[in-house]
C-alpha cells in the first residue's frame, strides 16, 4: 500500500513539468498547508511536507508519514513599455496561464535516532506571455520554464533539542521559448520557437534547535544548481526559402550607383548571397593571425608590380638583366614592403620569416620565366596593375539601368 501512494505521488510529482508553470518564477507553494500559513511549515508536526520546507523537522514523524498537496495558481500582471528618452509608447496585461503546483512526500521513521524521506516538487516554475502584436513580443512573446525536484532525505536527532538533515536534489527544468524574427533587409519576419530539457544534481542541508515546547529555530541550505541547457531551434511560421529583396531595402544597401569590378562580378556569379553578405551587409571576417592565400597573393602581384615600376624608373632593359640582379631587386622591394604595417603578419612569427625568404626565391623565379617571355615575343609592357575607374588610366564601363540608376 505505501509502496503504491509513494509510485503515485512521484508520477503525479514528475507531471509537474506539464502543470506547475504558473506565472513567476520560485515555487513556493509546496503543500496546502503551507499556502494557507504563508509558509510558515518550518516545524509542523508529522508532516511529509517538511522534506521541502525543513528537512531536519522530519525527526517529528512518528512511524510513516506520506502526503500528496495540489496547488492552484492563477497569476495575474500588467506592464508597461518605456522608449529610450522614458516615454510610455504602450501598456499591457499579460495571458493569464492557470496550472497546479504538485507536491508528493513521503517519511519513514527508521528509529530512535534516524529518518528517511523523499519528496517530489516543483522549485521553479514560469510562463509568461504577451500579446503577438505588441511591442513587447519582439523579444519573446512567450517563454515557459518547467521544474521540479527529488529530494532524498536523511535526518538524524542527535537529542531533544537538536536535530539535522542532509540530502541530495535531483533537478529537471524544462524550457519554451517563442519569439517573432524580424530582419527587415533580408524580408525575414516568421515566428521562431526553441525547446531544452536538463537535468542537474544538487544538494541541500538543515539544522534545527528547539528551546522548549513552543519555541523553534531552523537553517535550511539549498545548493545552487547549473544547468546546461541544448535546446532546439525551429521555426513555426517561417520556412527558410530565398525572396527577393524588396527595391527599398536594396536602394539602401547599394544606392543609385553600383560601383563595381570584374572580382565582385565573379563573386556575385559563384556566390549572390555570399556576395549579399561581403557588399551588401559589409560584413567582414573576424581577422585572425594566419596567413591564407590572398594574402601571399596579393603580397606577390604588389612586388611584380613594383619590381616592372622600378625598372621603368631606373631606364634599365629587361634583355641585359641578370639572375642575381633581379633576385637583389625583389629582395629590396620585398623588405621594404615588409615595413609598411598592413604586412605585420609576415614578421609576426619565426614561421612566417621563413615563408618570406621562400616568397622571395619565388617571385625572383617567376620574374625570370616572365622577362624571358617578354624578350622572346613581339609584346612590351604598356603598365602593370592598370586601374579602371574615374582616376584610373581607362575610364570605367556605364550601364544605364532606369529610374536614374546605374
Amino acid at each position: 500500500m505505501n509502496k503504491n501512494f509513494l509510485a503515485l505521488g512521484l508520477a503525479a510529482a514528475l507531471l509537474a513539468p506539464q502543470v506547475a508553470g504558473a506565472e513567476g518564477f520560485a515555487i513556493n507553494e509546496w503543500s496546502a498547508e503551507g499556502v494557507a500559513m504563508g509558509g510558515a511549515r518550518m516545524f509542523a508536526e508529522d508532516d511529509a511536507a517538511n522534506v521541502a520546507y525543513n528537512p531536519a523537522s522530519i525527526t517529528k514523524v512518528k512511524g510513516e508519514v506520506m502526503k500528496s498537496s495540489y496547488t492552484y495558481l492563477s497569476p495575474h500582471g500588467n506592464y508597461k513599455l518605456y522608449d529610450g528618452a522614458g516615454k510610455e509608447i504602450e501598456d499591457g496585461k499579460n495571458v493569464v496561464h492557470a496550472g497546479w503546483a504538485v507536491g508528493s512526500y513521503y517519511v519513514r521513521q527508521i528509529n530512535d535516532k534516524e529518518w528517511f524521506g523523499i519528496g517530489a516538487f516543483p522549485r521553479f516554475a514560469m510562463v509568461s506571455e504577451f500579446e503577438r502584436e505588441s511591442n513587447a513580443s519582439t523579444n519573446a512573446f512567450f517563454s515557459k520554464l518547467n521544474g521540479v525536484s527529488v529530494t532524498p532525505t536523511y535526518a538524524h536527532k542527535f537529542d531533544k533539542k537538536w536535530s539535522a538533515a542532509v540530502g541530495a536534489e535531483i533537478n529537471y527544468v524544462g524550457l519554451e521559448l517563442q519569439k517573432n524574427l524580424v530582419i527587415p533587409t533580408a524580408g525575414v519576419n516568421g515566428t521562431t520557437q526553441i525547446e531544452g530539457e536538463s537535468y542537474a544534481l544538487g544538494w541541500n542541508a538543515a539544522a534545527n534547535y528547539a528551546f522548549d515546547d513552543k519555541n523553534e529555530i531552523g537553517v535550511v541550505y539549498r545548493s545552487r544548481i547549473k544547468h546546461s541547457l541544448e535546446a532546439d531551434l525551429k521555426g513555426l511560421e517561417y520556412t527558410n526559402l530565398p525572396e527577393k529583396i524588396k527595391k527599398e531595402n536594396l536602394e539602401k544597401l547599394y544606392g543609385n550607383t553600383l560601383n563595381t569590378s570584374i572580382s565582385r562580378l565573379e563573386k556575385y556569379r559563384s556566390c549572390p548571397f555570399s556576395y549579399y553578405l561581403q557588399y551588401g551587409l559589409k560584413l567582414k571576417e573576424k581577422e585572425q593571425l594566419k596567413i591564407q592565400s590572398f594574402n601571399t597573393g596579393s603580397f606577390m602581384h604588389e612586388t611584380i608590380d613594383e619590381f616592372f615600376e622600378y625598372v621603368r624608373q631606373e631606364g634599365l632593359s629587361l634583355a641585359e638583366l641578370e639572375e642575381e640582379q633581379i633576385t637583389r631587386i625583389v629582395s629590396e622591394i620585398i623588405e621594404n614592403n615588409l615595413k609598411m604595417s598592413k604586412n605585420y603578419i609576415f614578421t609576426a612569427t619565426a614561421k612566417y620569416k621563413v615563408l618570406v625568404r621562400r616568397l622571395k626565391k619565388i617571385v625572383s623565379k617567376a620574374l625570370k620565366y616572365i622577362i624571358e617571355t617578354i624578350i622572346y615575343s613581339d609584346f612590351s609592357i604598356e603598365g602593370t596593375e592598370v586601374e579602371f575607374g574615374k582616376n584610373g588610366r581607362y575610364k570605367p564601363i556605364v550601364l544605364e539601368i532606369g529610374e536614374g540608376k546605374k
